[in-house]
């Protein structure tokens, strides 16, 4: 896999001193496993990047450098980063807030002063369109979890696929534009525009657009993982305020303390400054994989990684053991990390620094970020 250089900005926005730079590396090496009850997790490592580490998402709204902000439409937000550093978003954040919580479907770079700019999102809670509590309604506050389930990741990769159905309510993203349908910054908003809209007018759904959707998709792989999530614990996760609600279903306190185990047993490794990515297997299964230009970013993201792994398998504990003894080899893992890279590429444009590579191996999708002259700021793995 190849890390990437200088990236882009827009309208010369980003210049080459804001993002890490390095030649093209070989494939990671695999390290052993660590594991508990039945999550295991296998580092990825190989040399950093050098140069400075974006903000992630969390730190920039906890800086309060960047705003996401609601637009009505359940599919588009707008983020803008108003501060000197580069900010990276991950497919997957989950933002928390405006009229419904969303989880961000594209990941990508967004420069100093970048202005407005637009971004695809899933709606991660049915039914509400409307202010909750003392949340403002018009932002999102918050990004401090990412998606804990492999189906919602996979909704999230076959929406990046030309046999998406239907393609134009499931991509956040669309096939290249001519320049002059870009908007100012660079970004072309028809690139996110829905032409099929899963919610009626107030934001009541309108479950047969949704069902073919890939938002349909990631609707019930909420409901699912709640669901699998109160019987394992023994209690409902389902917050009063909003039951659908995935974000505030991750704030439940007994899951909180279910995940203290897996998240100290996952942790003495991941601070070694090799280390430049993950992959999960949940009983004995490889699951997904997450892979960054540098350590530094790894580092950032990895809080994130973790919880959201150890809440999937704190969901889909089985109480089976025969799995869970015989985790993933390393050779397994490789092969799942390669047979995603050589699948067939699908290449769509993300804005004009910026392009999406989802490549459809037979047992995983590969998704990536990548820059004009082929360097990849961010790839994700899903099996499938």
């Amino acid at each position: 896999m190849r890390t990437f250089l200088a990236v882009i900005g827009l309208a010369g926005a980003m210049s080459l001193a804001l993002a890490p730079q390095m030649a093209p590396a070989g494939e990671p090496a695999v390290a052993p496993p660590l594991r508990h009850d039945n999550l295991a997790v296998y580092f990825l490592r190989g040399p950093s990047a050098k140069g400075p580490v974006p903000l992630t998402l969390k730190e920039a709204l906890i800086k309060g450098h960047v705003t996401v902000r609601e637009t009505d439409t359940v599919e588009r937000l707008e983020i803008e980063n108003a501060g000197s550093e580069a900010v990276f978003v991950q497919a997957g954040d989950i933002v928390k807030g405006g009229k419904q919580d969303r989880v961000l479907t594209v990941s990508f770079l967004v420069p100093p002063k970048s202005g407005p700019m637009p971004i695809g999102a899933y709606c991660v809670e049915q039914g509400r369109w409307r202010a909750r509590g003392l949340e403002r309604v018009d932002r999102f506050a918050s990004s401090e979890n990412y998606l804990p389930s492999r189906r919602a990741k996979m909704a999230l990769a076959v929406a990046a696929l030309p046999q998406a159905a239907p393609p134009a309510a499931s991509a956040g993203v669309r096939p290249a534009l001519p320049t002059e349908q870009r908007t100012a910054n660079g970004v072309s908003d028809a690139m996110l525009r829905n032409r099929v809209e899963p919610f009626g007018v107030g934001g009541t759904p309108r479950p047969a657009a949704a069902q073919r959707s890939g938002q349909g998709e990631v609707w019930a792989s909420v409901a699912e993982a709640q669901a699998k999530l109160s019987a394992n614990l023994g209690a409902d996760v389902a917050a009063g305020e909003s039951r659908s609600s995935l974000q505030l279903a991750l704030e439940n306190q007994k899951l909180a303390d279910r995940r203290k185990g897996y998240l100290a047993a996952i942790e003495p490794r991941a601070g070694d400054g090799d280390i430049l990515g993950v992959v999960f297997a949940i009983n004995g299964r490889i699951v997904s994989g997450e892979l960054y230009p540098s350590n530094g970013l790894f580092r950032k993201m990895w809080p994130k990684l973790a919880e959201a792994a150890a809440i999937e398998a704190i969901g889909e504990a089985d109480g089976k053991t025969a799995n869970v003894e015989k985790p993933a080899t390393l050779d397994d893992v490789r092969a799942f990390i390669a047979d995603a890279d050589k699948g067939k590429a699908h290449v769509t444009e993300i804005d004009t620094r910026l392009k999406r590579d989802a490549r459809d191996g037979t047992k995983a999708i590969a998704v990536s970020t990548v820059a004009l002259d082929g360097t990849v700021l961010h790839r994700s793995y899903v099996a499938k």
